[in-house]
């Protein structure tokens, strides 16, 4: 459907039909997906189901840099067995 910037991000726009299916838990429906271009990932998508419900998600605020202390194994950190922790989930 075309290029568009959605949140400051150059996206591709993709028009996805669900006409029928086998499956019983599948309804039809339709949906425009915006995906990122450089994160290649959706950031927008707009759906609207047969029975006339529509649903939005968009990601905001996408920031592609992390403190690196979010990935610091924390100093208390201690490995446990399967059975050191099946004991500590069963044990009131």
């Amino acid at each position: 459907m075309g290029g568009e910037t959605i949140g400051g991000r150059h996206t591709n726009k993709y028009r996805i039909v669900v006409n029928s299916s086998a499956a019983p838990n599948v309804s039809q429906s339709e949906t425009v997906m915006w995906i990122d271009e450089a994160l290649q990932m959706p950031v927008r998508s707009e759906t609207k189901s047969a029975d006339g419900t529509h649903v939005t998600m968009e990601l905001s605020e996408i920031k592609l840099e992390a403190d690196k202390d979010l990935f610091t194994v924390p100093k208390d950190y201690r490995k446990l067995t399967f059975i050191e922790l099946r004991k500590r989930l069963t044990t009131p």
